[in-house]
C-alpha cells in the first residue's frame, strides 16, 4: 500500500509531498523524505500506558477528570507547549487558560515564529516562483532544513526564472562552518554576537548610499528573499533586521521569512495572536490578555513561584523542564516517561503520524497533517474537548 502527500513535521519546511510505501509493513519507504524527515517519520511513540497518576497506572478517562478539578482549583495554572498541537486543539488550550486566568506559552521560538507588525513578507511559493536573490541571514538551511534550497529558495524555475538555480543569486552571511556555504555564490562572515550593529551598519550604509559586501552583492537583484532561524536571540535584533528589510523596498521587492522550528510554532503563533492581540507568552490573570516580551515565560513564570500547577504538552523530543511546578500534567506521545510524584500524564497519538490537524508551514500558509498509522490512543484535541467539558462542569 502507497500514501501519497503525507505531511513531515520534522523542519519548519512542512514538506508535504511525501510519498511512504508499504505503510503496513514492518519497513515502510519514505520518497522524497529527507533525513531529518525520515528520522522523524520512523520515530513512533510506543503503545504503552494510556495514563499515569503519582507514577501509577490509570484510565485516561480518571486522569482527564482528576486533571480537570486540579485545573479548577489551581491558582496560577501554566499552559505550554502549544506547538507541539494542531491549529483546532491550539485554540482550545488558550481557551483554557484564559477561563482559567493562566498563562499560556509556546517556549523560546516564539517571536521567531510569530508575525511582525508591518513585516514585508510572502509566502514560501511566491520566493519560489519569483526571488533571483536569497539571503541566508545566521543561518545554515543544508542542515537545519535541508530540502529548502530544492523546494523553495534555490532550485525551482518559473517563468520570471526560467533557468531555476541559474537564474539565482544565493547569499550566506555567517561566521563559518556552514554546510550550506559550498551551495551559494557568496559568503560573507559575520559575528553571531554583534547581529544587531551589522543590521545598523548595513541600515546606515543604505540610507547614506555607500558601498557594503552584503549590499553589493543583492544589488542586482529585483525580488530579494531574507532568510533568518531561531540564531536571532533578541527580538530588538529581529525588528532591527524588519526594519533594513522595509527601507530596502526603495530600490527592489525584498521579503523576510523564518526558516522555522519544526512542528507547528507557527500554528500556535498565529493562534496566540489572532485569539490574543500577542504573538508570545499571554498572561489572563487580570481577566483579559496582556504580554510582556518574555516576562510571563514558562521559564520565567516557574522560577518567580508563581506557577502552581502545570500543564504541558510534549512530542518525542520534549525534555524534562529544569524547574517544574508543584503539580504537572503531561498530554503527549509517550508521555508516561514524565511519570512521578504530584504528575498526572496522558498519552495521545502523534500529529502528522497517528493523528490528523491543520497546522501552519513557517510562511503561514495552513497545511493538512494526515494520520498515515493506526493507534487506540485519543489525539490531543480530543483529551482537550474532554477536559474542556470537564472543566465547564465543574
Amino acid at each position: 500500500m502507497v500514501t501519497d502527500d503525507i505531511l513531515c513535521l520534522g523542519c519548519g519546511c512542512l514538506c508535504d509531498d511525501i510519498r511512504i510505501g508499504g505503510v503496513s509493513s514492518a519497513a515502510p519507504t519514505f520518497e522524497r523524505a529527507c533525513e531529518l524527515g525520515r528520522t522523524w517519520l520512523t520515530t513512533l511513540a510506543p503503545n504503552t500506558l494510556p495514563a499515569t497518576q503519582d507514577g501509577e497506572a490509570i484510565s485516561s478517562a480518571t486522569a482527564i477528570s482528576s486533571a480537570a478539578k486540579n485545573l479548577a482549583t489551581a491558582r496560577r495554572p501554566l499552559i505550554s507547549g502549544l506547538e507541539t498541537l494542531d491549529i483546532h486543539a491550539q485554540r482550545l488550550a488558550i481557551k483554557i487558560a484564559d477561563n482559567l486566568r493562566g498563562v499560556a506559552d509556546f517556549g523560546a521560538a516564539s517571536f521567531t515564529a510569530g508575525p511582525a507588525p508591518g513585516r514585508s513578507t510572502a509566502s514560501l511559493g511566491e520566493v519560489a516562483q519569483r526571488a533571483d536573490v536569497v539571503v541566508f541571514w545566521h543561518c545554515d538551511p543544508v542542515k537545519t532544513h535541508p530540502r529548502h534550497l530544492e523546494c523553495y529558495s534555490a532550485e525551482p524555475s518559473s517563468k520570471w526564472l526560467p533557468n531555476g538555480r541559474k537564474s539565482r543569486k544565493l547569499v550566506l552571511v555567517h561566521p563559518g562552518g556552514a554546510a550550506t556555504a559550498a551551495l551559494v555564490d557568496k559568503v560573507i562572515a559575520a559575528n553571531p554576537a554583534e547581529q544587531l550593529k551589522e543590521i545598523l551598519q548595513l541600515r546606515q550604509s543604505a540610507k547614506t548610499k555607500q558601498e557594503s559586501p552584503l549590499l553589493s552583492a543583492i544589488k542586482s537583484g529585483k525580488y530579494i528573499a531574507w532568510f533568518y532561524d531561531q540564531s536571532i536571540t533578541h527580538g530588538a535584533d529581529l525588528a532591527m533586521l524588519d526594519s533594513l528589510v522595509i527601507e530596502l523596498q526603495a530600490d527592489s521587492r525584498n521579503v523576510l521569512l523564518p526558516l522555522g522550528p519544526a512542528n507547528n510554532a507557527a500554528g500556535a503563533a498565529a493562534v496566540t495572536t489572532w485569539s490574543t492581540g500577542f504573538a508570545n507568552a499571554v498572561d489572563f490573570s487580570l481577566g483579559y490578555p496582556r504580554s510582556c516580551g518574555d516576562e510571563f515565560s514558562s521559564l520565567k513564570s516557574i522560577s518567580r513561584g508563581e506557577v502552581d500547577l502545570h500543564l504541558r504538552f510534549v512530542d518525542l523530543n520534549s525534555q524534562s523542564p529544569t524547574k517544574s511546578a508543584d503539580q504537572q500534567i503531561i498530554i503527549g506521545p509517550a508521555a508516561e516517561r514524565f511519570a512521578g510524584a504530584k504528575t498526572t500524564t496522558i498519552n495521545t497519538s502523534q500529529l502528522g503520524i497517528a493523528a490528523a490537524g491543520p497546522v501552519h508551514r513557517s510562511d503561514g500558509v495552513c497545511l493538512q497533517a494526515v494520520a498515515w498509522q493506526k493507534t487506540t490512543l485519543p489525539a490531543a484535541r480530543d483529551v482537550l474537548e474532554q477536559l474542556a467539558h470537564n472543566l465547564a462542569a465543574q
